[in-house]
């Protein structure tokens, strides 16, 4: 179902947000980017006080990451499955247009990944995605696989991307 970023709806939403200061997540995938990129570049420049959070880094390229990060900085974004390719994706044509993996074929970041993780290191977050029952028996391999790939950068940068990050939007504490 296509819901249109710019609906009037999404104006009261954001103002009924604004004396809570919580981010607000935006999902979309890159396999429309002719038609949703235009709309959520407006949305993202029209509410700049608002933050947005975006999963699984829409599932995009290293560049179509970096525009977006580059141009909002209310913009956050997970890595949440990224650390291979779409092959499991239920529909092909739109598998074919998104990002690759963040990883070779060595389970080595790829230089372009590596070097978008280090410049937005401030504005990405650890994820997994086991937003459904039978994904969550597979929490412990999915958090090791990130553990790899965090381990791949510098430590004050993984720190970030790890948890400090999500500390610092969601104002908590993690022990």
């Amino acid at each position: 179902r296509y819901v249109d970023p710019m609906a009037p709806g999404t104006g009261r939403l954001i103002s009924g947000l604004k004396p809570f200061g919580i981010p607000l997540m935006t999902h979309w995938e890159v396999y429309a980017w002719d038609r949703d990129w235009p709309r959520f570049d407006a949305l993202y420049a029209r509410y700049p006080g608002q933050v947005f959070l975006i999963p699984h880094m829409a599932f995009g390229t290293p560049e179509q990451v970096s525009v977006i990060l580059s141009r909002h900085p209310n913009v956050v974004m997970t890595l949440s499955k990224r650390n291979r390719a779409a092959q499991h994706f239920s529909d092909r044509s739109k598998a074919q247009v998104l990002g690759g993996s963040i990883l070779d074929q060595n389970g080595r970041l790829t230089k372009a990944w590596r070097a978008v993780l280090l410049r937005y290191q401030d504005r990405l977050l650890f994820a997994t995605d086991v937003h459904i029952k039978r994904r969550w028996r597979n929490y412990g391999k999915h958090a090791r696989a990130f553990r790899v790939i965090l381990g791949q950068l510098p430590g004050p940068a993984a720190k970030k991307i790890a948890f400090e990050n999500a500390e610092r939007l969601y104002r908590v504490q993690i022990d």
